[in-house]
């Protein structure tokens, strides 16, 4: 199919269509898409880069048919965050790949380019690696997001963007201990899902996050005041084993919790107490 205009809801049943069409999942991953059925099926060829630059991975279309997905290596911790990284990213450049005329060879662009395109990939590849459908009814936890990063062979992050969907105002933020030139060691946003706007690199100020960087894990109620993260909001967070990371998933407070807090107001629970 050609798109010559970006339409973000075409994303997911174009993602749908390229699923069913290589049915099945590799090694011990049945729910995991395999993106080496779907870049032989779209003569998508994998070349790797050097080069530094902002972008993991960007298309070029050949002389003949098909298209180089030019990939940069990358610096990540682990070969399993790497190979996840990796996906994520095919599975974006296939996406651009709708905006190409496969009929000229080479292919050539069908529309300019717009940011609302990086949108429609992120939505394609996300659909594409995890189906929305098969996740929609998990809770919003850490232990679902790590389910659906060890089913689906994606990464927290990615697992974090297609659980969020499903939880309206929810916010998933993965913090880190950076050195700050004048203000010292601090947990600061390294990644984030979810609507909400939240600064970049910004230190969340969370007393529930800083309790799980120590502890492992934690939850409560607090108030938040970063971007849209307004008020009073639960949070649980949890120290990623072996890792330096904290995932702190966010969200409004359902009806039911703020009518226990009408009705005992002194009575809140908290990890923090």
């Amino acid at each position: 199919m050609t798109l010559r205009e970006v339409d973000i809801d075409v994303a997911r049943s174009l993602a749908c269509e390229v699923r069913s069409a290589v049915v099945g999942g590799f090694g011990s991953r049945p729910h995991a898409v395999s993106l080496k059925k779907v870049c032989e099926a779209g003569l998508f060829r994998v070349v790797r880069t050097s080069r530094t630059g902002e972008r993991d991975a960007y298309l070029v279309p050949r002389s003949t048919a098909g298209f180089d997905v030019v990939v940069r290596d990358g610096a990540e911790r682990t070969r399993s965050l790497a190979r996840r990284r990796l996906r994520f990213a095919l599975a974006h450049e296939v996406g651009h790949s709708f905006f190409f005329n496969r009929r000229m060879v080479p292919h050539d662009r069908t529309c300019e380019w717009t940011d609302s395109e990086e949108l429609f990939c992120n939505r394609f590849a996300s659909e594409l690696l995890v189906p929305s459908a098969e996740v929609a009814g998990l809770p919003w936890t850490p232990g679902s997001l790590r389910l659906i990063r060890d089913q689906y062979d994606v990464s927290l992050q990615a697992a974090a963007m297609s659980a969020v969907a499903h939880h309206p105002g929810a916010v998933a933020v993965a913090l880190r201990e950076t050195d700050h030139p004048t203000k010292g060691r601090a947990l600061r946003i390294g990644w984030k899902a979810g609507e909400p706007f939240v600064p970049e690199h910004a230190r969340l100020g969370s007393l529930v996050a800083e309790a799980a960087w120590v502890r492992g894990t934690a939850q409560g109620v607090e108030e938040l005041r970063l971007g849209h993260l307004n008020g009073q909001l639960h949070v649980e967070a949890e120290r990623e084993p072996g890792s330096s990371q904290v995932l702190v998933l966010i969200r409004p407070r359902t009806q039911l919790e703020l009518g226990q807090m009408e009705l005992f107001p002194r009575a809140v629970s908290s990890a923090l107490r």
